[in-house]
């Protein structure tokens, strides 16, 4: 072992420093906590190694071992969405809590979401017209026109602007269907093929089934409308006198039900499910091809039935 002695300097700041004398042999430098300790030999030159500080950004800082250091002001934080209409300074050291979000559908229903989370949009229902209701509600046969009325059959959703009806077979291009197209009149898959028979008429939210039924007089055909089974659906009924003018072509044309789907039905007559305005207990509404809506005994066998009913 070589005697010798070796003078070690510590800066402590920028104009204070210390010089240590050891005594002869080893010496061992240490942090004040113990967590790094070296021993060095006699006669040797140590370099302490340089400190690495992270700030709470993530941020590098590297500095001489035994160097007083000063963390840099972080500054206040920023936080704005996407096109500057929420903007909000963040003091520094400060937690923020975005607001939430309001989410106001076209019905006026508002969901409140948390800021910056997803949200998928649930397609609202169509408002569909709101046709006249029947006048008379007297119920004379089960499933008549008094019966739909108490079961709350015509009361449709009237929020919401509707398309102008610039004929039967189309729709404003501005307004889809529940299809997204602008059909007034699809099948079930929104399209115009109708191979089960089955049609929806998508201004009034309305289903029909294409094949007209057997001549009966008016309580037999409102029963057979009530208990059908047609196609895939028991909840039938025929049509009233306001959705059969409805049908009526809208362009001049003096024959009714004369353009696609309706123009498959081929009988001169068709009940409606409402009872006559004067003397109901013996008469009931009907469509006469060519002649318009008018009554008719309801003992009579000449009308047919057109099956239909609320599809959405």
């Amino acid at each position: 072992m070589i005697n010798a002695v070796a003078t070690i300097s510590r800066t402590l700041s920028a104009t204070a420093t210390i010089t240590y004398t050891s005594p002869p042999g080893n010496c061992t430098y240490r942090n004040s906590d113990n967590t790094f300790n070296q021993s060095i030999d006699s006669g040797d030159v140590f370099i302490a190694p340089d400190v690495d500080i992270i700030d709470n950004l993530g941020n590098l800082n590297i500095i001489p071992a035994n160097k007083d250091f000063t963390a840099p002001p972080v500054g206040d934080t920023t936080y704005k969405n996407s096109d500057d209409t929420f903007i909000q300074v963040i003091p520094t050291e400060t937690i923020f809590v975005a607001p939430d979000v309001n989410i106001t559908d076209n019905f006026g229903n508002v969901t409140i979401l948390p800021a910056n989370k997803d949200f998928v949009a649930i397609t609202a229902p169509i408002a569909y017209i709101q046709l006249g209701y029947p006048e008379n509600s007297t119920v004379f046969t089960v499933g008549d026109a008094g019966t739909q009325l108490a079961l709350g059959t015509y009361d449709k959703t009237t929020i919401g602007v509707r398309p102008i009806l610039v004929d039967n077979d189309t729709l404003s291009a501005t307004t889809p269907n529940a299809f997204g197209n602008t059909l007034v009149w699809t099948d079930e898959l929104g399209t115009q093929i109708y191979a089960n028979n089955y049609a929806i008429n998508h201004y009034l939210n309305l289903g029909v089934f294409l094949i007209e039924s057997q001549l009966a007089n008016w309580a037999a055909s409102i029963t057979f409308g009530d208990t059908s089974n047609a196609y895939i659906y028991n909840d039938w009924r025929l049509m009233s006198g306001v959705e059969q003018a409805f049908f009526i072509r809208t362009t001049g044309s003096t024959s009714l039900y004369d353009f696609s789907p309706l123009d498959v039905f081929v009988g001169g007559r068709f009940w409606s499910c409402e009872s006559a305005y004067s003397v109901p207990s013996n008469f009931a509404l009907h469509i006469n091809m060519g002649l318009g809506i008018s009554s008719i005994s309801k003992s009579s066998g000449l009308p047919f039935s057109i099956l239909v009913r609320n599809h959405f």
